[in-house]
C-alpha cells in the first residue's frame, strides 16, 4: 500500500507541474478531504481561480494560465494548438503557415 503524500507536498509538486495552478480533484483523488482542501482555502494559501482549480497564493492569471485551468476542470481534456496559438496572438493561414505580431508590430511567419 502506498502511503499519502502530505497535503503541503502535493500541493507544491502540482503548483510546479501546472505553472501555479491546482486541479482540486488531483488532491481529492490522493486521499485529501474537503475539509482540508477547505483550510487550506481558508489561511490564503490557495486562491480560487475556477471551480475544480485554486492557485498556490496569489498569481498573475495570464492567459495561458487561463487556458490551462479551464483545460484542468474537465478529466481527459486538452488544449488544441489552434487555441494555444491564440493565447500568443497568433493564427496560421490556410496554406498552414504560422502568423503573428511581434513586439515590433511587424508580421512574423
Amino acid at each position: 500500500m502506498t502511503q499519502k503524500l502530505p497535503l503541503d507536498r502535493l500541493i507544491g509538486e502540482l503548483a510546479r507541474r501546472y505553472d501555479g495552478l491546482i486541479p482540486t480533484r488531483d488532491l481529492y483523488d490522493a486521499g485529501h478531504c474537503c475539509e482540508a482542501v477547505g483550510n487550506r482555502a481558508r489561511v490564503n494559501s490557495l486562491a480560487w481561480i475556477t471551480p475544480g482549480v485554486r492557485s498556490l497564493g496569489s498569481i498573475e492569471l495570464t492567459p495561458l494560465r487561463r487556458a490551462m485551468a479551464a483545460a484542468l476542470v474537465l478529466p481527459d481534456s486538452w488544449i488544441s494548438h489552434t487555441s494555444a496559438l491564440a493565447v500568443y496572438g497568433r493564427t496560421h493561414d490556410e496554406a498552414g503557415r504560422y502568423r503573428g505580431k511581434a513586439k515590433t508590430g511587424q508580421t512574423v511567419e
